[in-house]
């Protein structure tokens, strides 16, 4: 290869590279959560869902939609009861400051839920828990679900209530998701 034309292909190629990685890093910039590992956690849980009761007859119990937002640094879910009884909102995200994925629930109902990531499970799966204050009386319980990946592309959800200070758990809801 001639000189000139070695110089004007070694440019080119330097142009390129530096071209690539100038729009990476911007990418990285425009969009910093998807560079973060953790911002991933919940990626299992990502799609539109029908949701099945765990416990035979299997009735469906609803839908459930959970999709990344805010440019990949949080996660919405919409909840809707099978006999369209019940709507809810869920908002997920994580804080790399404390290095803590939280969570909002708000039904249509006026219950709030607003819970921490207290466990990452071995299975792939996550624990969050917070306490619930009552609407309709005085106190609280405490409320934590448990979501974990199955082997056939599905999801299991686990909600329970302490209301003797975690000691006890009783299930409340134990839903198994399947993709619509």
């Amino acid at each position: 290869m001639r000189p000139l034309a070695l110089f004007a292909a070694s440019c080119t190629a330097i142009f390129l590279a530096v071209g690539f990685s100038a729009r990476a890093a911007d990418d990285s910039a425009a969009h910093p959560c998807h560079a973060d590992a953790a911002y991933r956690t919940l990626d299992f849980w990502l799609g539109r869902w029908e949701a099945f009761d765990s416990q035979p007859p299997g009735s469906k119990l609803g839908s459930n939609i959970i999709e990344k937002s805010a440019g990949g640094c949080a996660l919405t879910e919409t909840w809707h009861d099978a006999d369209g009884g019940g709507e809810a909102l869920g908002f997920f995200y994580y804080q790399p400051a404390g290095k803590q994925w939280k969570y909002i629930l708000v039904s249509a109902s006026g219950g709030i839920k607003e819970r921490v990531l207290t466990e990452v499970l071995a299975n792939g799966g996550v624990r969050f828990e917070g306490e619930v204050r009552h609407l309709k009386s005085p106190g609280s319980h405490l409320d934590r679900f448990t979501i974990y990946p199955l082997l056939n592309g599905r999801v299991r959800e686990v909600v329970e209530i302490s209301r003797d200070a975690g000691k006890k758990w009783e299930t409340t809801f134990d839903c198994e998701y399947r993709r619509r």
